[in-house]
């Protein structure tokens, strides 16, 4: 992604999350990154311009589609504006000692970091019973907090680059349960205030349809003969509303600015309710390796 100007970047956790990352991967030297509590301090920092973006998880491998992001994005109307998959790999970081290898495991009695993570490492666990999984917050800020404690009996699951940040020893690596463990990160900013020239080769929407039979198979069909690719089409209940659906449309497409208007133009027509989410590049996956 190219940004040709000093952004501000909002992400949640402390330096060296995941997230924070996803920051430096997708956008460069050009980013100064700001550490927030949650996601929904992320989404409110930029509604309150507090900051120029924010990085967001919107779908995890093991998970799916994190729907609260999606409700946040969408409460304070901000549009995404890029994205990027990356490959996820945890370690268990601890203080160094000169104790290595599985004596040094025997060590460790707890391991803290957030419990999305902790979840991805459970086959890790299961065959160390003897340390007690602690959740919390963020991965990185857990790598912190056993880094200032300096107790050899704790540890955390973080990046490798947290454990360089914070000065630990990667006690285990590739500790994840799958190793093809991807999470989708979206860069999210304020709607302009008029119409924007839509760029980029993907698109995503939030469609509800008519309650009839026919509806989602027509709009598909448009989907279809415009030649459209959809890499994502899922359907969600309407909490105020009994048996009603909206629906998470992303596609890729080789459109000029202009056929792209007149395509969402006509896919409106087939909606009772048509949001651009976002025009964007769609992202490559980054695999951390050396991080």
């Amino acid at each position: 992604m190219s940004i040709k100007k000093k952004v501000a970047i909002a992400f949640q956790g402390e330096h060296g999350a995941f997230s924070e990352i996803a920051v430096h991967e997708l956008v460069g030297k050009r980013a100064t990154t700001m550490p927030q509590r949650s996601t929904e301090h992320v989404i409110v920092a930029v509604a309150k311009k507090a900051c120029t973006h924010g990085m967001v998880m919107l779908e995890n491998s093991t998970e799916g589609t994190l729907h609260y992001a999606y409700d946040l994005i969408t409460r304070e109307r901000l549009v995404i504006a890029g994205e990027i998959y990356l490959r996820i790999r945890h370690e268990l970081v601890g203080i160094p000692t000169k104790i290595k290898g599985e004596k040094r495991l025997r060590e460790i009695k707890r391991a803290y970091s957030h419990p999305q993570a902790l979840a991805e490492c459970a086959d890790f666990f299961r065959m160390h019973p003897w340390i007690e999984t602690v959740s919390a917050y963020d991965t990185a800020g857990m790598a912190r907090m056993v880094a200032e404690r300096k107790l050899a009996e704790e540890s955390a699951v973080a990046s490798t680059r947290a454990a360089k940040l914070y000065g630990l020893a990667v006690l285990a690596d590739h500790i994840e349960s799958k190793r093809e463990n991807y999470v989708r990160f979206g860069l999210v900013t304020a709607a302009p205030a008029r119409l924007p020239r839509l760029q980029g080769n993907k698109v995503s929407l939030i469609v509800t349809l008519a309650h009839v039979p026919g509806s989602l198979s027509r709009f598909l069909v448009q989907c279809a003969g415009r030649g459209m690719n959809l890499t994502k089409v899922e359907s969600r209940p309407l909490l105020a509303q009994h048996n009603e659906y909206l629906f998470y449309v992303d596609f890729e497409h080789r459109f000029t600015p202009e056929v792209l208007r007149r395509t969402l133009d006509a896919l409106s027509e087939e909606a009772t309710s048509f949001t651009i989410l976002g025009a964007y590049e769609g992202g490559d996956v980054h695999h951390l390796i050396d991080t």
